[in-house]
């Protein structure tokens, strides 16, 4: 019972997230959003994932938090097996994003990754297994 609760109580705090989100309170929508993607990540659900992590996206972008941006799309790449519609998007997004200035100082960096370094970027931030969680250590 535990676990069919925290499943409606996840799709009931999606449904307020998006509320936020509609409303423009992207602050609120990508805490709730976080909550409910750990609950998706937990039971391995990828499609219903990576729509909160669509959602999620949207919110960092306005909030212009790039670093957070970028973590986004990374996890919607890695997800290319369930989200294929989405992983070719999301792995521009994270290019475009890393390409992107790093504040207004001189000497941070900008990370930078060309053509011809595609696939061995694709290879380095794919994920083998989807039992792998952001925020959580690897064995």
């Amino acid at each position: 019972a535990g676990t069919a609760g925290g499943r409606t109580f996840a799709t009931l705090i999606r449904e307020l997230a998006n509320e936020y989100l509609h409303a423009g309170d992207y602050e609120s929508a990508l805490k709730l959003f976080k909550t409910v993607a750990v609950v998706y990540r937990r039971e391995k659900w990828n499609e219903l994932l990576c729509s909160v992590l669509m959602n999620l996206k949207t919110c960092a972008k306005a909030l212009r938090d790039n670093e957070e941006y970028l973590n986004i799309c990374l996890e919607m790449a890695a997800l290319h097996e369930a989200t294929d519609e989405h992983a070719p998007s999301a792995f521009a997004a994270a290019l475009a994003a890393m390409n992107e200035p790093r504040g207004e100082d001189e000497d941070a960096p900008t990370i930078t990754c060309e053509d011809n370094l595609s696939h061995t970027f694709i290879l380095k931030a794919g994920f083998s297994t989807s039992d792998c969680a952001p925020g959580e250590p690897v064995k």
